[in-house]
């Protein structure tokens, strides 16, 4: 992995959470669908930089095991979430 994967995963900068958010957690094919980035809306739009995200869910349909990490950790805890609510 070089510096520029790594960046992808910088909490801080929070870009796979992002993609994460912004793809609203739906998945086609089993990635993230990145044509609901496509779908946001004008303020998504100025929250989120959509190239960017582009060229994250681009790294993680790489198949980068930590990407998919994750992002499994963060479907699991939507779930989790969900499951609460609906109790």
């Amino acid at each position: 992995m070089n510096q520029n994967d790594t960046d992808f995963h910088d909490s801080e900068a929070g870009d796979v959470f992002d993609l994460y958010n912004a793809c609203n957690g739906v998945f086609h094919d089993g990635r993230l669908d990145v044509r609901k980035l496509d779908e946001l809306s004008e303020e998504e739009l100025q929250i989120f930089n959509v190239a960017r995200l582009k060229q994250i869910w681009a790294h993680t349909a790489s198949g980068c095991s930590a990407c998919e990490n994750i992002i499994a950790s963060l479907d699991q805890a939507r779930g989790m979430v969900r499951a609460k609510v609906s109790v």
